[in-house]
């Protein structure tokens, strides 16, 4: 006879999917219609959609597609022990389609989602095994569309995933990945590191080269493609939480 023990993985599968079920029914029973505006940029700071996307769920790491047709974020228990990436899509009338989960996620915490320039990949940190069912340590993951349809997710590789937790990618136009990690080493708790995306000629192929970051304390990377920006959310060389927002451009 088996032990408990064995059914572990299984029953933990199924406790998060009864946790990312119970998530999207309380956001699809905010009262907020699903028509909104994205003006770039805003008049004041407001909640977005508030009632819709906005909700008495936790909702974070927000990401738009460049044509403003779709929205990416993540979803999140009180306590942020679980989190799963959701979408939503205009449709031409200019109304937005109930916050869905991608067909990806929703079995394990996927979160901070990072589109490409062309939409066709989409960046997030996992900390979905590598192989087998017991979640490990969060690394930046990576999964390509083919027309409307996501494949199946690839962890980026080694040059950019360690032992360690890397967190929030962010990418650029030329293929260059921005991230954070939590390395022992590191200036603070965490710091923002740059993957290069470079050609080498031996396999003829793409690969990025190993990440540096600047000699800055710094978290939360976001790249504004249209304005050529990079910001970040930091705290002093004192670990004093300061909460400014640097740009380079």
């Amino acid at each position: 006879m088996r032990s408990l023990s064995t059914f572990t993985p299984l029953l933990n599968s199924m406790k998060k999917q009864l946790i990312t079920i119970v998530m999207l029914t309380l956001s699809n029973l905010a009262t907020g219609q699903g028509k909104f505006e994205l003006k770039n940029p805003p008049d004041t700071a407001t909640l977005l959609a508030e009632g819709f996307i906005s909700t008495s769920i936790n909702e974070r790491d927000f990401a738009l597609s460049a044509d403003g047709t779709e929205v990416y974020y993540t979803i999140a228990t009180p306590q942020s022990t679980f989190q799963t990436i959701v979408f939503s899509k205009k449709d031409k009338n200019g109304k937005w389609s109930g916050p869905e989960v991608v067909s990806f996620a929703g079995k394990i915490s996927d979160l901070e989602p990072a589109l490409s320039a062309d939409g066709k990949k989409l960046y997030f940190a996992s900390n979905r095994p590598l192989e087998g069912s017991n979640p490990k340590d969060f690394d930046i993951w990576l999964v390509e569309r083919n027309g409307n349809i996501w494949g199946e997710p690839k962890n980026v590789g080694a040059y950019v995933n360690t032992e360690s937790d890397e967190f929030y990618p962010s990418i650029t136009k030329s293929g260059n990945l921005y991230f954070t990690a939590q390395y022992k080493d590191g200036v603070g708790r965490e710091d923002i590191f740059l993957a290069l995306l470079k050609m080498v000629n031996m396999k003829n192929r793409l690969l990025w080269i190993q990440p540096s970051t600047p000699k800055v304390l710094n978290s939360m990377p976001l790249l504004i493609p249209m304005k050529s920006l990079f910001y970040s959310l930091a705290t002093d060389e004192k670990m004093t939480p300061v909460a400014e927002i640097y740009t380079w451009v």
